[in-house]
């Protein structure tokens, strides 16, 4: 019994929308993940900027695809 109590020490649930949901299992299967350790994979990622703001304008960067930056 006393595992069940330290998991309960270690984890915690976490309700999102459905439509979330959805998108969060489609992202783990695609990273052969499970739902939680997507979760973990993307706070990890997030911590690491300081405001949505700033996550936002690293991803405008790095991530558009070439061709759209063409149209700028």
């Amino acid at each position: 019994m006393a595992k069940a109590t330290e998991d309960k020490r270690r984890f915690r649930s976490v309700a999102v929308p459905l439509e979330v949901w959805s998108d969060l299992w489609s992202m783990a299967n695609d990273n052969h993940r499970s739902p939680a350790q997507q979760i973990a994979f993307l706070v990890t990622l997030a911590k690491d900027f300081p405001s949505n703001k700033k996550t936002m304008e690293f991803y405008a960067r790095h991530i558009i695809p070439t061709d759209l930056k063409s149209h700028e």
